[in-house]
């Protein structure tokens, strides 16, 4: 139905500037500059059945402090949780969808593979995810629909601040999506896209290699005159664009 396809759609996009963000973080890390990424709160997507926190928070609820600690992105709770045993009693801040705001008590649960360890019971995401840096980048992503450009965002970042270019006037495809420990996660499509990147003239793909082995057998077979590269992390990505690494100007 219409709801189905249209929640679709937002928990793409919802991926999609998340990944931006992961990609603007490495990015900037990578050329030594601090970024974080923060939020404000941790955002409630759905709660395990059973749950300590059924009938108290509900979803679409954003935690903002958890026995007065203040909760950012979801790695806060755990903070805040540390030293706490199951059973004991927690006072958690909300701001209900509506705005809201609200403090409720949640009596902690045991995590299902440890029972030592104190748990909410809610699944989470950040709210209002940014990067907290001193350097400012956004990203058009014009039609893009999903996280797999995000080895190429990341790349793109360091090739808009690093001279000379770091693709030094080369037609370069990029796909994979970049994961928070530097990684490139694997994607699919990937004999369409190769097949994309031969119609537009493009003579350097690079991919993921954590592509399977089977459709990494079909690719090879294809390539033809395309150079394929594949790649577990940024860093191998940029040290092909760039042996040696890059680095701006004033670094």
């Amino acid at each position: 139905g219409r709801e189905g396809r249209d929640g679709s759609k937002q928990a793409n996009q919802q991926r999609m500037d998340l990944s931006k963000l992961v990609a603007t973080k490495l990015a900037l890390e990578y050329l030594g500059y601090p970024a974080a990424l923060t939020g404000s709160g941790a955002r409630v997507l759905g709660l395990p059945d059973p749950s300590p926190s059924a009938g108290l928070v509900g979803v679409g609820d954003v935690s903002t402090a958890a026995d007065l600690v203040e909760v950012r992105v979801p790695d806060d709770i755990a903070g805040a949780l540390a030293g706490r045993r199951p059973g004991d009693p927690v006072s958690v801040d909300l701001t209900t969808p509506t705005g809201e705001r609200r403090s409720v008590t949640v009596v902690l649960g045991a995590a299902p593979d440890d029972p030592s360890r104190p748990v909410l019971g809610v699944n989470v995401d950040v709210a209002d995810p940014r990067i907290d840096s001193p350097v400012q980048v956004s990203i058009d992503s014009g039609e893009v629909t999903g996280p797999s450009a995000g080895l190429a965002w990341a790349l793109a970042v360091i090739d808009r601040m690093v001279e000379p270019s770091l693709t030094e006037g080369r037609d370069v495809a990029v796909t994979g999506e970049i994961l928070t420990d530097g990684s490139v996660g694997a994607n699919g499509g990937i004999t369409q896209k190769l097949a994309a990147v031969q119609r537009d003239g493009v003579e350097v793909f690079i991919y993921t290699a954590a592509t399977p082995a089977e459709e990494r057998a079909e690719i090879e077979a294809m390539a033809g005159d395309v150079q394929l590269v594949p790649v577990r992390t940024l860093d191998e990505a940029v040290e092909f664009l760039h042996p040696g690494g890059v680095r701006p100007p004033d670094a």
